[in-house]
């Protein structure tokens, strides 16, 4: 299993019974939402509120997917052909706004 650790900055990892806790990646900021995509076995994170990284399983090979300053990413989605985010933002208007990206 993993699981973003926003107090800490990181992204951890452990077997399904809690045992072999490790830490994958850290030095981050407002880790929000985690998917994994087992077909090209890599995780899907936000982090900073607007954007989007993927890295493999281990922690490795981390790529910067989406950058927006106005939308806050807010949950994440993979099937075999996209990424799928869904994001919100105030709009002064007509108050807070959402959408779904792909």
């Amino acid at each position: 299993m993993y699981w973003g650790d926003d107090d800490n900055g990181r992204i951890d990892r452990a077997a399904m019974d809690g045992s072999n806790q490790t830490t994958i990646i850290s030095g981050l900021t407002e880790v929000e939402a985690i998917t994994i995509d087992y077909n090209e076995n890599r995780l899907y994170y936000s982090a900073q509120s607007y954007h989007i990284y993927s890295l493999d399983l281990l922690g490795n090979d981390i790529r910067h997917l989406l950058h927006d300053d106005e939308e806050y990413v807010n949950d994440i989605a993979v099937d075999e052909n996209y990424v799928y985010w869904s994001s919100t933002w105030d709009d002064s208007s007509s108050g807070s706004r959402g959408k779904i990206g792909k």
